[in-house]
């Protein structure tokens, strides 16, 4: 636990590839270690994969329970990183994959296309059901900036893996915006 909170970043790398092994049976103290190394990135000074990828297999429900609020901070390369992270995490319990798509949904709201495109990549591996709910709200958006999240919403439609044919989805080929 000391090594992950203090070591350089190579050195904790290698730590946790052990650690990803054990999953659920790390322990606390390695557990708690990961997930302040996590908070860690919203310095905006860091990006680990594997501190991502250790928190996602050791503790899945800390990482997606946490409040985020730091996330506009994360570098985009972490931010990147976390959408890898969350496709990667397999088969949740429904109160978790809840919580992974509503932390996908910020990423896919993201400024950077970089990150967006992640995020929508990690949607249709991970949670392509609530992808469609979600692209269908989007395209229905008339507040005000609502062309906005439209224009989202026809950008996302392109990593569908399979074509939407009814419903608001394929109303976006003749939005004006």
């Amino acid at each position: 636990a000391a090594v992950i909170l203090s070591g350089d970043p190579i050195v904790v790398a290698q730590v946790l590839m052990p650690v990803r092994r054990l999953a659920a049976n790390t322990p606390e103290a390695v557990a708690s270690a990961i997930m302040e190394r996590l908070g860690k990135m919203g310095e905006g000074r860091l990006t680990e994969p594997a501190v991502m990828e250790a928190a996602a297999t050791a503790a899945p429900s800390r990482l997606l329970g946490r409040s985020w609020e730091d996330l506009p901070h994360w570098m985009p390369q972490a931010r990147v990183a976390l959408a890898a992270t969350l496709a990667a995490m397999g088969t949740l319990s429904d109160e978790l994959e809840v919580r992974r798509s509503e932390l996908l949904a910020r990423l896919a709201g993201d400024g950077l296309y970089a990150v967006r495109r992640a995020a929508y990549r990690a949607f249709q591996e991970c949670a392509p059901d609530h992808f469609v709910r979600l692209l269908g709200s989007w395209s229905v958006a008339t507040r005000l900036g609502g062309e906005g999240v439209r224009r989202r919403a026809a950008e996302a439609s392109g990593w569908l893996a399979t074509r939407v044919t009814v419903g608001p989805i394929p109303a976006l080929e003749w939005d004006p915006e």
